[in-house]
């Protein structure tokens, strides 16, 4: 049955849910600022990226956890009469009423039984309309445990505001994060190229695809490790390295000139493709059957010549087919030579494969190494930049110093390079630049120089690169030489020795291997532009080189 104490209980179990709340809270308080000042202490010896919002994790967890206390933690209503009585003084009045009127006493009707209930039922009923919560039932405080919070407080803010030297690692980890991020998009980005390239082998595609998911799967997850970062890029330009041939620049440029006199000798279109050098080939064995005997021995004899340069450059399959096509032409059987013209053709194919294997290698080499490059770049002007302010204030003390000294000097009279003034003059030993003086400074700041860089000045016009009459280039006139060779070495008093002499040597000859500087030039520069372009020359040397040769063209 319900008693009349219910409504007065339910409003005196509030206030006791609040009082037990700020005592969980008071109570736990000490224990999260703790938990926060070791965070901010050990964020000091370690970086951790976060460290503001993992100290603060503590106080709000125990914010959290305080509110639910008061808010869920539920006191039965003879529980918060047992305790209203105890605290009160009340003699268990109102636990006893409760407890009556909730299990009365079945058996017993009497008069005097009921009469008495009653009585007691009124007496705890005026008790509890005597309660003032706000008066009775005060909200608790304990000073220490406050005191002991502000002082964790007052603490965790000096560690939060105070420098922190943990701070310039994070600075440089996040540099090196970002920069690892901006280079594995840059590997997607090749790699794209690498997927569309149709003329790679399908394994060696693969495979590179392959080892390129996986270093920008490495650099999307580097938080910021620069050692692991140089790592990963090292074994891959290590693999690549160890699949990259030291003669492909040479075997394609060889290639390419065997296919252009093979597109000559068939009087064909100057097409450089590779269709059209197989196209010239076909024709080569086309024409053999309607050559003439010396004819096909000339042709016979181009053919071993180009062969000879294939097999020297490395590509037998190549080398074996034109022979084949050079015994055909002598001994005149069309068909040999239509199977060695498709064998040519076929190692073309295999041959422009490769060499497509090996650029797309030297993509990716060049890519890793200029990704190795601008993350250690990075983590270098992070470190300089976290650093700047500490060598600021060095600088500044040894500026002062400087100037301190270079006073002192000023003072006397007499020194070298000054008047009598005490003031430097220029030309006579002071420290004016290019005055040939020296400096009492203990450290000198950084030259630094303004301007742009000019072609070199010569005897002809002035800012411009003054032509060479002759230069040495005897691929240019087709010279053999005479066939001698003079080979030194060191005389060992073994042996004979043969002295010819001549009373009326002949006069000197030209040498045609002297020829003008224009005509040469663009043919220099055309093999250093496509041997740069095919080897792993880093980008920003790329256009260094070019830059170089644009300079070094003669005046029209």
């Amino acid at each position: 049955m319900k008693s009349a104490l219910t409504p007065y209980l339910v409003r005196f179990s509030r206030r006791l849910r609040l009082r037990d709340g700020l005592h969980f809270a008071q109570f736990t308080l000490p224990f999260a600022g703790i938990t926060a000042l070791l965070i901010l202490v050990i964020g000091r010896l370690l970086p951790i990226e976060n460290l503001l919002f993992y100290a603060l994790l503590p106080p709000l967890l125990w914010l959290i956890a305080s509110i639910g206390y008061t808010l869920f933690h539920r006191l039965p209503l003879l529980q918060v009469a047992a305790r209203l009585d105890v605290e009160l003084g009340l003699k268990e009045r109102l636990s006893s009423s409760l407890a009556i009127a909730n299990h009365p006493l079945q058996n017993n009707h009497s008069e005097s039984y009921s009469t008495l209930l009653a009585a007691l039922h009124q007496n705890a009923l005026q008790a509890a309309q005597g309660i003032d919560p706000s008066h009775d039932l005060p909200l608790p405080f304990f000073r220490r445990r406050v005191l002991l919070t502000a002082l964790e407080a007052a603490l965790a803010a000096a560690l939060i505001f105070a420098p922190n030297p943990m701070q310039d690692i994070l600075i440089e980890r996040q540099a090196i994060a970002r920069q690892a991020q901006q280079q594995a998009q840059q590997i997607d980005r090749l790699r794209d190229q690498i997927q569309r390239n149709q003329a790679m082998t399908p394994q060696q595609r693969d495979e590179l695809l392959r080892k390129l998911d996986e270093l920008s799967r490495q650099l999307r997850e580097n938080r910021g490790d620069l050692k692991q970062a140089l790592a990963d890029l090292s074994r891959l330009e290590d693999a690549l390295q160890a699949k990259i041939d030291p003669k492909a620049a040479q075997r394609q440029a060889t290639e390419q000139a065997i296919g252009d006199q093979l597109r000559a000798l068939a009087n064909s279109s100057s097409d450089s493709s590779l269709q059209a050098t197989q196209e010239a080939l076909q024709k080569l064995a086309d024409q053999m059957k309607d050559m003439s005997p010396e004819a096909r021995q000339a042709l016979a004899q181009q053919l071993a010549q180009l062969a000879a340069r294939a097999a020297q450059a490395g590509d037998n399959q190549l080398a074996q087919a034109l022979s084949g096509m050079s015994q055909a032409a002598q001994s005149g059987d069309a068909q040999q030579a239509q199977q060695s013209a498709q064998a040519a053709a076929q190692a073309l194919q295999q041959s422009q494969s490769q060499q497509a294997n090996q650029q797309a290698l030297n993509q990716a080499l060049t890519q890793a190494q200029s990704s190795r490059q601008a993350l250690a770049q990075s983590g270098k002007q992070a470190g300089q930049q976290a650093g700047g302010s500490q060598q600021q204030a060095q600088s500044g003390q040894q500026g002062q110093a400087g100037q301190g000294q270079s006073g002192q000097s000023q003072q006397g009279q007499g020194q070298p390079g000054q008047g009598q003034n005490g003031q430097s003059q220029p030309g006579q030993g002071g420290n004016q630049p290019g005055s040939g003086g020296g400096t009492t400074a203990s450290q000198l700041p950084p030259g630094r120089r303004t301007g742009s860089a000019t072609t070199p000045r010569g005897a002809g016009q002035a800012g411009s690169v003054t032509p060479l009459d002759k230069v040495y280039a005897p691929r240019a006139t087709g010279s053999k030489g005479t066939g001698q060779m003079n080979v030194t070495g060191q005389d060992t008093s073994q042996g004979q020795t043969t002295t010819s002499q001549q009373n009326d040597p002949a006069g000197g000859l030209n040498n045609p291997s002297l020829v003008p500087y224009q005509d040469v030039y663009q043919e220099y520069f055309n093999s250093a532009s496509q041997a740069i372009d095919q080897s792993s020359v880093p980008p920003e040397m790329k256009d260094y080189v070019k830059s170089y040769f644009s300079q070094l063209q003669p005046a029209p």
